[in-house]
């Protein structure tokens, strides 16, 4: 485990303020002196989390007691990698509002997911989770308002979901190495719980940000006003399953460049693809270049199909310049492949492992299927990824 952490956030215990008020500068831009170093944060992305019946049994066979969920063991192997970072960020596809909001705990279709995987996030040194995504719902909106409050009782920033309008009204800007970074958070669908009978109007009116029912010229206009330097924005869009990005995230991309957001971070089609840099002029008269990831895959999931069965953590820099811009640099990608073993329901076992540690030798334990299994989803990750940009990194 990594001794010490370079976040700038130092105390956790203030999220919620940070939340509501942000770290705001007057300017986007600061004019660097001599007697002030040019900042720089790295920040680190996981692919999603999809909880399915069969992962949270195995935690709950780890814990060794009926109703508790121990899942620590499924991330000893990239514990160190998670958390190596300014801040880092991840998605769980679902509701962590716990047994008394929804009566217990589903995979899929309907994901409401122990809220005991929050520990060993937080742990492992994950910073911030992204709240919108198409299973944010499944809690309907009393799972919502369960999941802030577990989310942020455990010590994580968030974004994408909100409890009141006035929330969901204030930019979420954080300090991160003395860099004001403003984080968006969107999803394009919510699998038909936006229209579902009963649900109740708050829900689409500011609890969850969609792309239905947001204003992304706004949201990147208020952030700038409220002086963020840097816009990174998380989106849930796109096809599952396809290995390319679709229309539909190549037009958003275009819209979110138009808006100034620096950085763009995909998920939900569960499988890999490539990143890029796309260019334009944003809302505000500027030359825009903004770092476009459009899926990171699946971190943590029961998904067995080629492609599905793994993902890639992702990080890049943000480094000042001497006039004072920011220029976003080095994205660097890690293949990871989650390690299934076991027959049926009553012995299956999870562990996500950092392939590069093992290019040469396979795990102890693992059989051949599964190693050429692992090596073949390395392989599969770096092609797509080097149709765009990005380097390999195994830390």
């Amino acid at each position: 485990m990594k001794t010490f952490r370079t976040v700038s956030i130092a105390f956790l215990l203030i999220a919620s303020l940070l939340l509501t008020q942000g770290i705001c500068e007057n300017k986007r831009r600061r004019e660097p002196t001599l007697a002030s170093p040019l900042r720089t944060a790295t920040i680190r992305t996981l692919g999603d989390f999809v909880i399915h019946d069969s992962v949270f049994l195995s935690a709950e066979r780890a814990s060794g007691e009926t109703g508790s969920y121990d899942f620590s063991p499924m991330l000893q192997d990239v514990w160190d990698e998670i958390g190596n970072a300014d801040l880092t960020a991840a998605n769980i596809d679902g509701c962590l509002g716990g047994i008394e909001v929804f009566g217990r705990y589903t995979g899929y279709p309907q994901f409401v997911t122990p809220e005991s995987l929050l520990t060993p996030l937080r742990s492992s040194g994950v910073d911030m989770l992204t709240l919108s995504n198409n299973h944010m719902l499944d809690g309907w909106y009393d799972g919502l308002l369960a999941t802030i409050e577990n989310v942020e009782n455990a010590g994580f920033l968030h974004t994408g979901a909100n409890r009141t309008q006035e929330e969901r009204d204030t930019p979420v800007i954080f300090n991160v190495n003395g860099i004001q970074i403003g984080f968006l958070n969107y999803t394009q669908y919510l699998n038909s719980m936006d229209r579902a009978s009963g649900l109740d109007k708050r829900a689409m009116a500011f609890g969850v940000n969609a792309i239905s029912n947001s204003d992304m010229y706004e949201d990147a206009r208020r952030m700038r006003d409220e002086g963020a330097e840097v816009i990174v924005c998380f989106m849930h869009w796109g096809k599952e399953y396809n290995r390319t990005p679709d229309g539909n995230q190549l037009a958003y991309a275009k819209r979110l460049v138009e808006c100034g957001v620096d950085v763009i971070i995909g998920g939900h089609p569960h499988t890999v693809q490539r990143a890029e840099y796309l260019t334009g002029t944003n809302q505000f008269g500027e030359e825009q270049k903004t770092l476009c990831v459009y899926s990171l895959g699946n971190f943590l999931s029961d998904q067995r199909q080629r492609y599905r069965d793994g993902g890639v953590i992702f990080d890049f820099t943000i480094r000042e310049q001497e006039d004072g811009s920011f220029e976003i640099e080095n994205p660097r990608y890690m293949p990871v492949w989650v390690w299934k073993t076991g027959t049926n329901d009553k012995n299956y076992e999870y562990r996500v492992m950092n392939i590069a540690d093992y290019l040469s030798s396979k795990p102890k334990g693992m059989s051949d299927k599964d190693y050429k299994t692992m090596i073949q989803s390395y392989n599969d990750s770096v092609y797509i990824m080097e149709t765009g940009i990005g380097e390999t990194t195994s830390k």
